[in-house]
Formats: C-alpha cells, structure tokens, sequence
C-alpha cells in the first residue's frame, strides 16, 4: 500500500513539474513572438515617418526650388511614395491579431525575417553607389541634365543612407530575438524512436 501511494506521488511531482515547464515554454514562446511583433510596428512606423516627411517636405520644396535642389526633393518625393505603399500594408499586418507560434514556426519566422532585411541592406548599399554614380556621371553633362542627375544622385544617397540605418538596426533588434530562440532551443531536446517524437525539456 506504502508503494502505490509513494509511486503515486512522484507520478504527481512530475506532472505538476512537466507542466510548469510546458507554462514557461508557452510563455517564452508568446514572449519571442510579442517581440517580433513589436519590432515590425516599430520598423513600419519608422518607414511611414519618413516616406511621409519625404512626400510633404518634398512636394513643396520642389515647387519652391531651382536647379539641383528642386531635382532633389522632387526624387525624395517619388521615392518615398514606393516606401509608403509598403509601409502601409506593413503597418496594417504588423497590427493584426497573431495565432500563437510554435518553436518551429517562430524559429523559421525568425530566419526568414533576418533574411529579408540582410537582402534589403544590400539593396540599399546598391542604392547609395547608384546615387554616387548618377552624381559622377552628370559632371559633364549640359546644367539641366547635370542639375538633374546631380540632385537625383544626391536622394538616392541620402535615401539608401536612411534605409541602409533601418535595416540594419532592425537586424540588430532580430538578433536579440535570435538569441531568446536559441536560449529557448536548449532547453528542448528532440529524439525519435520508430515514429515517436520525444521531447525532453532540461
């Protein structure tokens, strides 16, 4: 009789702890993904910002300039309307309501996200040498064509200096999130026997 009752305690101890372990999961898990949440408002604001400023300040500034500097603002204007037409649809997903993660499913979110911005960075540095190249090649052109080259070179250099500062700071801020994951992942050990997965949490 001793027996089954001592057996049947520490069948309830290792319940209870499983359980308390399954919790903390959970909660790491909802907490990883709060964060990638987060970080995409913060990155969409960020970009709808700018491309708002860009698109105000622009408009009126090119009607109100001469030569390079009316190419200038005219190009931060048409540039920033592509930015705002993936910043809005970004900010209304970066919103939405989210169905709770799995480990996998946050932890393949996660490399695809660090992959879009580690392309987008480099986008950018091709941004950034396309305005370098523009400025150059309007050196020996006739005053309009130079003014305009020049004014569009200098944008494409402040505009790919902006995102280059984003994207990168968003990657920095993903990483974090990368290392929450991998901290998340040791504490899980997967093995398989036959067709049965065992999950070991240390």
């Amino acid at each position: 009789m001793m027996r089954v009752i001592f057996f049947s305690i520490i069948c309830l101890v290792k319940i209870s702890s499983f359980s308390q372990i399954e919790d903390n999961l959970k909660f790491d898990l909802l907490n990883i993904q709060t964060r990638q949440q987060n970080f995409a408002k913060t990155s969409m604001i960020s970009l709808n910002s700018w491309a708002i400023a860009n698109i105000g300040y622009g408009s009126i500034a090119t009607f109100h300039s001469n030569g390079e500097a009316k190419y200038f603002h005219q190009m931060n204007a048409i540039w920033n309307v592509v930015n705002l037409g993936i910043g809005i649809p970004g900010i209304i997903g970066a919103h939405k309501k989210q169905q709770p993660k799995s480990l996998l499913e946050l932890n393949e979110y996660q490399h695809k996200l660090e992959k879009v911005y580690f392309i987008n960075a480099g986008l950018d540095v091709a941004y950034i040498a396309t305005g370098g190249i523009l400025r150059l090649a309007g050196s020996n052109k006739s005053l309009d064509i130079k003014n305009r080259l020049k004014g569009y070179g200098n944008s494409l250099l402040m505009q790919g200096g902006y995102l280059l500062f984003h994207d990168i700071a968003m990657i920095l801020l993903y990483k974090t999130n990368g290392k929450l994951l991998s901290k998340t992942w040791s504490k899980v050990t997967i093995s398989t026997y036959g067709l049965n997965l065992k999950v070991q949490f240390h």
